[in-house]
């Protein structure tokens, strides 16, 4: 590097910073570690050991991280454009990007092959509460009908779900909402067939009972403390009844909401608009169904550090798994990624 810039890596900091471009390497390290100015001296070693830079794709979080990440690269690249090894490279830039836009950037390319029109709009958070707010006033009804709460409450249900079924169950054969959907209610099913069971013809008592285990005193018979006993387990029986019976009203409640999330789906198709989610579950189709797709990014891209990773979802995870380490994207994500990602 140039002497006018002096580093002082930790031993940690220097291991990862100064590894063989063909290791993968993972960071572990609590906020204000240092990640970030790691990442930044990882990418510009890599170049100084002959990477192409336009190899090299960063991924973080935010615009802002993005834009501060590329400005320190090019600074010091710059600042070093004197030393032999930045010959010629000085004009060439890595690709950083946040996860969300590059995730777009592959939908926007191939997204007609999985029936994503290239004209969808980005859906911001408050055109996102609208939609939902427009799908919940149709099924006022169904807010008469069941205790679902207040309508803002429903609202910020199905948009809650909506959510979470998007960033945690595409994954594997799973690879759209409706499949997604589809799991959650078979399970809702097969669960509520269970506390049906569990229930049985034991009328649910009003309030959560109360039992208290009994102590057996001096004036107790073995007659007297068995009844105590057996006062006992029917006190424990109606716990488990009402308990149950709470889980069957929440499951019942959550099949409503998931009948509202798929109108919400179904709504976002008709005015042709997408949530962050939306793209990254395309893209995730896209390489899933595609394996050339993924060997074009493989390809374009040699080298790729993933910037605060712990906080990606499942499905980015997934996605990311199988668009750069594709034998392992059948396994745990978290697991078979931490062998590849470069930070995080």
């Amino acid at each position: 590097m140039s002497g006018t810039m002096k580093f002082t890596d930790s031993p940690e900091q220097a291991a990862v910073i100064q590894a063989p471009s063909y290791e993968d390497v993972v960071v572990v390290a609590g906020a204000g570690s240092g990640k970030t100015y790691t990442m930044t001296r990882r990418i510009i070693t890599l170049i100084e050991q002959g990477v192409n830079p336009e190899k090299i794709l960063g991924l973080t979080f935010t615009r802002k991280a993005a834009s501060e990440l590329l400005s320190r690269v090019s600074a010091a690249v710059l600042a070093d454009g004197g030393d032999e090894r930045f010959a010629n490279r000085a004009f060439l830039k890595p690709e950083v990007s946040t996860y969300d836009a590059f995730f777009q950037t592959i939908v926007r390319q191939y997204g007609l092959l999985v029936g994503f029109d290239q004209n969808t709009q980005p859906l911001s958070q408050a055109g996102a509460i609208q939609l939902a707010t427009t799908v919940v006033g149709r099924h006022m009804d169904i807010l008469f009908e069941q205790d679902l709460g207040a309508f803002k409450t429903v609202v910020n249900g199905v948009l809650g779900l909506s959510h979470a079924i998007g960033n945690a169950m595409i994954g594997g054969s799973t690879t759209t909402m409706d499949e997604a959907i589809g799991r959650v209610r078979a399970w809702d099913q097969a669960f509520l067939a269970q506390l049906d069971i569990a229930i049985g013809d034991t009328p649910v008592p009003d309030e959560e009972p109360k039992a208290k285990a009994p102590t057996k005193n001096k004036k107790d018979t073995e007659e007297t403390f068995a009844a105590k006993q057996e006062e006992y387990r029917a006190q424990l029986r109606d716990i488990c009844v009402y308990k149950c019976a709470q889980l069957r009203d929440v499951t019942r409640r959550r099949e409503t909401l998931l009948t509202l999330v798929e109108e919400y789906e179904r709504e976002k198709r008709v005015q042709n608009m997408a949530e962050f989610s939306d793209f990254t579950i395309a893209a995730y189709q896209l390489v899933a169904r595609f394996p050339s797709i993924g060997e074009r990014y493989r390809r374009r891209y040699t080298h790729v550090l993933l910037d605060e990773y712990q906080d990606t979802s499942t499905t980015q995870a997934m996605l990311l798994a199988t668009l750069f380490h594709p034998q392992s994207a059948d396994a745990d994500a978290d697991r078979s990624s931490s062998r590849w990602r470069e930070a995080a």
